[in-house]
Parts: structure tokens; sequence; C-alpha cells
């Protein structure tokens, strides 16, 4: 190793020290990171005139979004002096754009003031949403919609007491979670991702991925199919009728709500339950490679 070489490397480790020795003495004094921001934020609202709304379509680059119900369509944001928003109605669609700026020769090194800051909207009842995001996570509270889509990076969907008939959620370095609520059809598409399902009420939950851990639980759905490359699948005191487990690196835990005898049970792959032919044309099909499945029925939940 060259002597230049050992200097740049020792000028790094240094710096990487320095930083690590500045911020566990400030958050030991309890210092707010935030006043690093040189950003600027100001808050707007966006009024929608009533029943002229039936889409909304947002794209952010980096504010979290926080969608609720309400009698009128309401949008509050901020507009930060290192981003160009845009707000428009085109025909009955409502269009917000966020294009943020993060070159830190123009606006510095930090930018996370964000974390302090969040889009809100209100929808009535019925209005479709259509979310494209980075780096900042989407909630949504007690919504109902005939159709939500979401492509997010870098963030997390949470989705609690809606009423959605057609959700399709794809999502890369993010978390999924839809707790206490009823789905019609749910398509899930990942790449690293946590979903976690619970107290849902769904005609069809179809997820597919890799590095997927999903958990499912205490909910009703009728037709649950399940794809992933390095799998980690819980299914615990679900009622379902059509269960389709696929996997490569598997390991499952299936624990059904019903009767074992009504099931039909097909498998492929080595380390897999034992196949039956049930009594109805309920079924459970798992594929695996590299497999740990175990697989149970309970009554009751």
């Amino acid at each position: 190793m060259s002597k230049t070489l050992k200097c740049v490397l020792a000028g790094i480790g240094l710096i990487i020290a320095g930083g690590l020795i500045f911020v566990i003495t400030m958050t030991a004094l309890n210092w707010d990171f935030y006043k690093l921001d040189s950003t600027k934020y100001e808050a707007q609202t966006f009024n929608a005139i009533p029943d002229s709304v039936t889409q909304v379509e947002i794209d952010l680059d980096s504010f979290p979004l926080k969608i609720t119900s309400g009698d009128e369509l309401i949008l509050n944001y901020f507009e930060a002096s290192n981003a160009t928003v845009t707000v428009k109605q085109e025909g009955s669609v409502l269009v917000v754009k966020e294009d943020a700026d993060f070159n830190i020769m123009t606006n510095g090194m930090f930018n996370f003031g964000r974390g302090r800051y969040a889009y809100s909207l209100t929808v009535p009842e019925g209005i479709r949403i259509r979310y494209t995001g980075t780096n900042g996570d989407i909630t949504l509270s007690g919504v109902t919609t005939d159709s939500l889509y979401v492509k997010s990076t870098n963030g997390d969907i949470d989705i609690r007491g809606c009423n959605i008939d057609s959700a399709e959620l794809h999502v890369t370095n993010g978390d999924i979670s839809i707790i206490n609520g009823t789905m019609g059809s749910v398509v899930v598409n990942s790449t690293n991702m946590d979903l976690d399902v619970n107290g849902v009420t769904a005609d069809s939950l179809k997820a597919a991925g890799t590095n997927a851990d999903i958990s499912i639980e205490n909910s009703v759905i009728y037709e649950i199919s399940l794809d992933s490359v390095n799998a980690d699948y819980e299914v615990e005191r679900v009622q379902v009728n059509e269960l389709t487990v696929k996997g490569t690196n598997l390991d499952a835990k299936l624990i059904i709500r019903g009767i074992k005898s009504e099931y039909t049970i097909t498998t492929h792959g080595r380390g897999l339950p034992a196949a039956q032919t049930g009594t109805t044309d309920k079924f459970v099909k798992i594929t695996g490679t590299n497999s740990d499945v175990k697989l149970q029925f309970v009554a009751g939940f």
C-alpha cells in the first residue's frame, strides 16, 4: 500500500471518527439536529371545488404524505426552497408534483428537516388515488376508495382502517402495513420488503418479490398467493379458501383457520407437508426450494 493511499485512508477514518463523536456528544446534550437544515419551508393549502375531483395523482421526491377521510378535498403542503412544487387541477384530476434539488453545492449538505413536515390530504369517499414517492412514507387512515396505486422507493406504506376495492402496491426498500380494513383485490410487488397484514377482510391478496418477509394474521381472505425469492412467510389464524405458496430459500409457518379434511394439499419440493385430497374445492398449494414449511389447521381465531 502506497504512502499516499495510507494518508487518504487515515484522513477518511479521522473524518468518520470525528463525525461519530460530534453526533454522540450533541445527542447527549439533546441538541436539535434540524438546525443544520438551511432549507426554508412555507406552508400552503389547496381547497378543491366540491365534487370537482374524482382522482388525485401525487408525485413526491422527499416529503411524507398522510391521507385521511373528510367531507372536502383539502391538500396541506409545503413549498421548500430547494424544491419546485406544482399543484393544479386538470379536469377532474388533481395533480401534485414535487421536484427536489439535493445538490449539496447549491443547497447545503443537510436537508433532513423534511422529517418535521408532511403533506396532508383529506379526501371524500370514492376519490381514486395514485401516488409515486421517493424517500418519504405514505399513510392512509380511514379512506374509502375504488382504486389505490402506490409506487414507493425508500419509503413505507401504512394503510389502516381503509375500505379499498382495488390496491396495487409497488415498493423497493420499504415496509407495507395493512391493518384493520376491508379490501377487494390487493397486489403487492416488492424488493427488500416486510409486509404485515392484520385484521383484514379481502377477496384476494397476491404478493411477489425478492427478499420478502410476509406476515398475515387474524384475517379473512378468500385467495392468497405468495411468491418470492428468499422468502419468510407467517400466515397465522387466517381463514382462506385458496392458498398458493411459492418460494426459493423458503421458510414458512402456515396456520389456517379451517378443517384440514376440507382442503386439497398439493406440494412440489422437498421438506414439505404431506399431500392430500380434500372434500371441498378449498386448496393449499406449496412449491419450494430449500424449504422449511410447517402447515397446521385450527378452529377459531
